[in-house]
């Protein structure tokens, strides 16, 4: 099982590392975090000999590989991995299996929680519906936040 936290600011990471480990001590060190999106496939790779796959990723439209590019490529390497968008600016695609909320106040204020909270309860065998089921909060269509 791997789980791969990938966003554009590093204190987003820090934060949600954090949240993590307040639910679920020790987990957060299961997590990949990265704030590069190529990186973010690197550490899929180094896991895929496992079955499941997590990844929470933002957009990073500053990069030359967006967060668009890496569900791209994670879902072909990967195509049973689940993928949630956890963006300010959420795109559309059949790719993007959620959207987490996320807006300019979350990135701010909020603790990013619900991320924290997810991950913590993702193990192997869960399918994004599993996951949408118990957490009503994640959008199955790109939200306009």
């Amino acid at each position: 099982m791997s789980i791969i936290v990938a966003q554009k600011f590093a204190e987003i990471n820090e934060e949600i590392k954090k949240k993590l480990s307040e639910i679920n001590p020790g987990k957060e060190k299961k997590v990949g975090f990265t704030t590069n999106p190529m990186e973010a496939l690197n550490i899929l790779d180094a896991f895929s000999g496992d079955k499941g796959h997590l990844i929470v990723l933002g957009e990073f439209f500053d990069h030359p590989f967006t967060g668009l590019d890496l569900a791209r490529e994670i879902k072909a390497k990967f195509p049973r991995a689940i993928i949630f968008m956890y963006s300010t600016t959420p795109v559309a695609s059949g790719l993007i299996d959620g959207y987490i909320p996320k807006n300019s106040q979350t990135v701010i204020a909020e603790a990013h929680i619900l991320v924290a909270a997810i991950i913590s309860y993702y193990e192997n065998g869960l399918i994004a519906q599993d996951l949408k089921k118990k957490f009503s909060r994640i959008k199955t269509e790109s939200p306009c936040w």
